[in-house]
């Protein structure tokens, strides 16, 4: 059989690449999609091990205290292969919309988890070009034109291309993200995986925004803090990971 397999390059970007595999030849669909770090760090390693995971309540003061500065000290060099999806350099190829405003601009294209074919598991990634933008917190309502911009646009460009109906897709933020550049997922509405608490849809962050704005504009006085600065928020976390140690430290379980 190993003499038979073959392998199609599918994209590469910084350390990450993702490949697709035949077990026999004259087969229009590959058998295996395969994904590579290489090198991997021991965050990766940590990452895909079989963990324990443990909800954690993270507050205002724990995230001022704790999370911000664990985002502050991560190396550039984690997200840069965001950056070369961003600037152009790598998986060209795949981008489906690019809009180069520094403020409202946003690159979509397939998440590499998504094989391309099985419509069931559609999945896209939007990347931000504001690259001030960390994570969800980071939110202000004068991000309310970008947020538009990308629940509008994206879903206009997935019906053209793939033929779904409005209301099919899933638009969401993770929190805590797995990497600390602000992108959305968009998944086809049946597909499984997302995980309670970590997920928060577009929609709503669009609206909570948008009543913060409202309340603003109203004449009232302007909050010293935004929403997403006061809100708790409850997630899971893997005993391995490095915030999950931080935060242990500081009293939170």
């Amino acid at each position: 059989m190993s003499g038979q397999k073959r392998r199609l390059y599918v994209t590469a970007n910084d350390i990450y690449s993702t490949s697709l595999a035949w077990f026999a030849p004259g087969r229009a669909n590959a058998d295996v999609q395969l994904s590579s770090i290489c090198p991997a760090t021991e965050k990766h390693i940590k990452k895909y091990s079989v963990q324990e995971t443990r909800l954690v309540r993270e507050t205002p003061e724990l995230y001022e205290r704790v999370v911000k500065p664990y985002i502050a000290s991560l190396a550039p060099s984690t997200i840069s292969w965001v950056y070369n999806i961003l600037d152009g350099t790598a998986e060209a190829e795949n981008v489906l919309h690019r809009d180069d405003d520094v403020e409202t601009g946003f690159v979509l294209t397939p998440d590499l988890k998504w094989d391309q074919k099985t419509m069931s598991a559609l999945y896209l990634l939007v990347l931000c070009q504001d690259r001030s933008i960390r994570s969800l917190r980071d939110l202000r309502p004068r991000h309310l034109p970008l947020l538009r911009k990308i629940r509008e646009e994206t879903e206009r460009v997935a019906v053209e291309r793939y033929g779904i109906q409005k209301g099919e897709l899933r638009f969401f933020v993770h929190y805590q993200p797995t990497y600390y550049h602000f992108h959305v997922h968009l998944s086809y509405v049946s597909f499984s995986g997302i995980t309670v608490g970590q997920a928060h849809l577009l929609d709503d962050l669009i609206d909570l925004l948008s009543l913060e704005l409202e309340a603003t504009q109203s004449g009232g006085p302007a909050p010293l803090q935004s929403m997403l600065e006061r809100r708790t928020f409850t997630y899971a976390l893997g005993t391995e990971h490095t915030l999950y140690g931080l935060l242990h430290a500081a009293g939170e379980e």
